[in-house]
């Protein structure tokens, strides 16, 4: 028994033996720091994409308000109003602009005149010249 034991004691006490073990363990580390490197670079990937999901979802409500307000159809009088000039029988739009080396704010011509249930558009200017009398002044002059 004590010849076994012997070859055990000095088995585990060469240097080899050691060697080997610090080797193994040296894998393992590495092994186990790079996986830990690995999670942490799909968890920061995770947040990211929740937080994109997030503006998307936030995007998507404000599309479907859209849609609804277009479909409830104020919204579409609304741009037609605004970007069209386009008014309701019996109303009148103004058009009042600001410069920017002006402080008080001036009222331009009426945008629109009615005439019967025809629109005719007159668009304001600042020059008082009738639109005959400026093609005269663009073609003969």
């Amino acid at each position: 028994m004590s010849i076994t034991r012997d070859k055990n004691n000095t088995f585990f006490k060469s240097k080899i033996v050691l060697l080997v073990c610090i080797i193994v363990l040296i894998f393992f580390i590495i092994g186990l720091v790079r996986e830990i490197i690995n999670r942490r670079d799909i968890n920061n990937q995770i947040n990211s994409l929740e937080s994109q999901v997030a503006e998307l979802q936030s995007q998507k409500n404000q599309v479907s308000e859209l849609v609804g307000s277009w479909q409830d159809g104020s919204h579409l009088e609304k741009e037609a109003r605004l970007r069209l000039g386009l008014q309701k029988p019996g109303e009148k739009a103004i058009i009042i602009s600001r410069a920017e080396d002006q402080t008080a704010s001036s009222v331009a011509s009426p945008l629109a005149t009615l005439s019967g249930n025809q629109t005719n558009l007159a668009m304001a200017s600042n020059n008082p010249e009738s639109n005959p009398v400026k093609w005269i002044h663009y073609f003969f002059k």
